[in-house]
């Protein structure tokens, strides 16, 4: 697997890229839904909303064969595609980077958690203020903590802190459009399994964790080789607020062991160092204490509870059928028969049996309609739009069509009817336009009309049509032929 988190985290992300053993795994016992299959598949899903369906006759072959139910279908489909278009190997490097930048900010951690131990001890010269090295040690420590426990109560993307960090890093390392596509991807997978928060906060605990490690070591190390004095210092609080914070603070760590100074040493150690015996050991286990009770134990407890929530989110890590590119592929992946070889050869008489045409056009059922780069002369809408249709209106720039687009996302029919200019050849940005609007709905008829009755290129338009990577898009010379159900398809049933 590949991991998002590290140290031994039990987050992963694995990529198989090997398809002897994907293979071999599904045959035995059938394909295993996993993060990484959702996430390939979530990408390949946000690669065909953009740039149309892609060409998948051998995939959608061996997905049906392989597959019982639609999601299943859809993953091994979407995996074997992701091989194809790289995605698989780009999600490796993607992992890659990120355990690096993982590993970059542990080492920061590390580096901070020995700084703020030499801050609070200082240079042994002068007596170590203990009020001012519990705030260096633990203050901002705590006030993350509490901002992260807040965060996962509260309706948020993610919790703050070093887990987006690590997250914005990778994303900027990571600029190219396949890895973006493959980062998105990845974050809306986490979201919609509700493990987003969890992955994040294990990112954020592990390095917070080494911090904190790093500071108790660095005690220990600086307390046996230096002498240092301890006092508590102040000009507006009592002597007897010293006592007390000093018994609550040391309560816990004394279950463990550490020493609490009795009140002697704490009123002995108020303004100057206290001169009683012992008393910089007996400070030095307390400050100890309170740094392991209050700073380490706590982010590893709470890795560990993220490190299980996040697994037990993404172990129910969810596909949602009618998300757009997954609406479009129902009919594809669960036909209501398949070919499944040569029964007996034929008889010697030529049936008179027609193939089945493709579906046709269902007047009473709802739909959309558009007009796609029409002549100034064409009036619009080209019929009574009644109740059962949705008028997206003309279609003439990038920004109209994006506009479009972004609509049949939201809601997207099961029908779309896309007027075009048959007197106009259709160009690159026209057909991936209609790849698009096909990746959006079940069926997507174009209605190719000549514009000037002596400029028909009618023929041009089913060549071009019919070399479109996609099943459900079928064309009609007009609406009547259309609203006739006589319809030309533009790609053999399947």
């Amino acid at each position: 697997m590949v991991m998002i988190g590290a140290v031994q985290t039990r987050c992963y992300i694995y990529v198989r890229t090997n398809r002897k053993t994907l293979t071999n795994a599904v045959l035995k016992m059938g394909f295993t839904r996993t993060l990484t299959t959702v996430w390939l598949a979530e990408a390949v899903r946000l690669h065909e909303v953009k740039n149309g369906r892609c060409e998948d006759t051998q995939e959608t072959h061996e997905a049906i064969r392989q597959g019982a139910t639609l999601e299943t279908r859809l993953l091994i489909r979407a995996n074997e595609l992701a091989k194809s278009l790289s995605l698989a190997t780009v999600a490796k490097g993607i992992a890659g980077q990120a355990r690096w930048v993982l590993a970059g900010l542990i080492f920061f951690g590390l580096l901070g958690g020995v700084s703020a131990a030499i801050s609070a001890l200082g240079n042994g010269q002068s007596p170590v203020n203990l009020l001012v090295a519990l705030l260096t040690l633990l203050g901002l420590h705590l006030v993350t903590l509490v901002l992260w426990l807040v965060s996962t109560r509260i309706e948020t993307a993610g919790p703050p802190g070093l887990g987006k960090v690590w997250l914005t890093i990778t994303r900027k390392l990571n600029k190219q459009a396949n890895q973006q596509l493959l980062l998105q991807g990845l974050i809306n997978t986490l979201n919609r399994a509700g493990a987003l928060k969890p992955v994040l906060g294990t990112i954020s605990h592990i390095v917070w964790s080494a911090a904190m490690v790093a500071v108790v070591l660095t005690l220990l190390v600086l307390l046996s080789a230096r002498q240092y004095q301890f006092q508590w210092e102040t000009t507006l609080l009592g002597a007897g607020v010293f006592v007390e914070l000093t018994q609550l603070l040391g309560w816990l760590p004394s279950l463990l062991g550490f020493n609490v100074p009795l009140n002697d040493i704490i009123n002995s150690s108020i303004s100057t160092p206290s001169s009683l015996p012992n008393a910089g050991v007996v400070w030095s286990s307390w400050l100890i204490g309170c740094v392991l009770v209050y700073g380490v134990i706590p982010r590893i407890v709470l890795l560990a509870v993220c490190i299980q929530w996040a697994k037990r989110k993404i172990q129910h890590t969810p596909i949602d059928t009618a998300l757009p590119g997954y609406v479009g592929l129902r009919t594809t992946l669960m036909p209501h028969s398949n070919v499944v070889g040569i029964d007996r050869p034929a008889s010697s008489v030529a049936s008179t049996t027609r193939p089945a045409g493709p579906k046709p056009f269902n007047k009473d059922a709802p739909y959309a309609i558009l007009g796609l780069e029409l002549s100034d002369e064409a009036h619009w809408p080209p019929m009574a739009v009644g109740n059962l249709a949705k008028d997206l209106g003309r279609v003439d720039s990038r920004a109209q069509r994006e506009l479009v687009l972004h609509s049949l996302n939201t809601h997207a029919p099961e029908q779309i009817i896309a007027m075009c200019d048959a007197s106009q050849t259709p160009d690159r940005g026209t057909l991936n336009f209609l790849r698009q609007l096909a990746s959006r709905s079940a069926g997507l008829y174009i209605v190719a009309q000549p514009s000037q009755s002596g400029n028909n290129r009618y023929d041009i338009w089913q060549e071009q049509i019919a070399q479109l990577p996609v099943h459900s898009a079928h064309l009609a010379p007009n609406l009547q032929a259309l609203f006739d159900t006589k319809l030309s398809p533009t790609h053999d049933a399947r």
